[in-house]
């Protein structure tokens, strides 16, 4: 169809911005027809995410092979699952030269379903399908399954990717972590970490051995367990005041397999905060059940953030179980939390 004409034709900038406000796909599959001029806007949010499985792989790659393939300049992220129990898991590594043609994929999302039947874990981390994306500036990875006994070479595998900067690991419970190589150093430009259970310790001790942490401004940290407690608390005294964001579960229980809080988290140790989230898990614990709720001292979460000495704060959410801390002294945080001490608080939520 040709290009509108007349006077009713808009400049192409207002018509991006009109095309930006669309949601769902069959918007701009409808739209990439209507004009040659609306097809690149629409086709950058058509393809903007491509999701592989064994199920699409081989069409998706014969289409890259395609001298007349024209949506690859408007892939930016890749959504892959993989199970290494498949026995035609090989070919993610086999298509890794047709996915290099993806010069533009910048966000890599990847669930590893490794089984006890994998030969060699090495082959999901550092051949094949991980060595296509070199360019990725975020990496967000959720390893799940009966891995076999081998450690993961996680770290190697970051490493790969000069240009990261923003790691999210959900989920590597299963998996055992190797200990960090004596020459592996961090991308410099990593900054933003989100870290699951089995992989907050592994990680942060690396980037404390290596002097990375004070670039690391941004933290998300599932439960710590009570042997990683050390490692833990001895990587946020090296980040200190370079943290503008935080985000933890915290317990208060007896200290017996997660660590308790007081003890790994000291929030004067990051006076440059601007959000902090908080996520209470006593209450999930059983240990409230078997002693009852009248030797929960609802106090200590009130005393911890009363440790709070960021004059930069904006925003503090604080997730917890209401029925748990309902006779807390809520006037002490309230008074706490004023304009003289927090002049740019502008969101309390609980």
């Amino acid at each position: 169809m040709p290009t509108l004409r007349g006077p009713f034709l808009l400049p192409q900038e207002l018509v991006d911005l009109i095309l930006d406000h669309l949601v769902g796909a069959r918007s701009f599959k409808a739209c990439s027809l209507v004009s040659r001029a609306w097809m690149p806007r629409s086709r950058s949010y058509l393809f903007k995410t491509c999701k592989l499985s064994l199920r699409n792989l081989g069409a998706f790659c014969d289409l890259l092979r395609s001298p007349n393939c024209t949506f690859i300049p408007h892939v930016r992220s890749i959504a892959a699952y993989r199970c290494s129990g498949d026995a035609e898991d090989h070919c993610f590594n086999d298509v890794a030269e047709d996915l290099r043609r993806l010069i533009n994929v910048r966000t890599l999302d990847v669930i590893l379903n490794i089984v006890i039947r994998a030969s060699n874990v090495e082959d999901y981390f550092l051949r094949g399908f991980f060595t296509a994306f070199p360019h990725i500036t975020r990496l967000d990875l959720l390893c799940g399954g009966k891995p076999p006994s081998l450690p993961a070479p996680l770290i190697k595998t970051l490493c790969m990717f000069p240009a990261l900067q923003v790691l999210v690991v959900r989920e590597t419970s299963s998996l055992k972590l190797e200990e960090p190589p004596a020459d592996a150093i961090p991308p410099p430009g990593l900054h933003s970490l989100t870290l699951g259970m089995g992989t907050g310790a592994p990680i942060l001790a690396w980037l404390h051995a290596t002097g990375h942490l004070p670039n690391v401004n941004s933290l998300k940290l599932d439960l710590v367990k009570l042997s990683e407690a050390s490692t833990v608390r001895a990587a946020l005294q090296q980040v200190g005041g370079a943290l503008h964001h935080l985000d933890i579960d915290l317990t208060w229980t007896p200290e017996t397999y997660w660590a308790r809080s007081s003890t790994v988290f000291d929030l004067a140790l990051h006076p440059n905060l601007k959000t902090l989230t908080l996520h209470d898990s006593s209450w999930d614990s059983s240990w409230i059940f078997d002693y009852g709720l009248r030797s929960f001292d609802t106090n200590q979460m009130i005393q911890f953030i009363t440790r709070l000495s960021a004059p930069t704060l904006e925003r503090i959410s604080v997730a917890l179980y209401l029925r748990v801390y309902e006779n807390a002294h809520w006037e002490a945080l309230d008074a706490f939390l004023c304009s003289d001490r927090f002049p740019r608080l502008r969101t309390v939520a609980f």
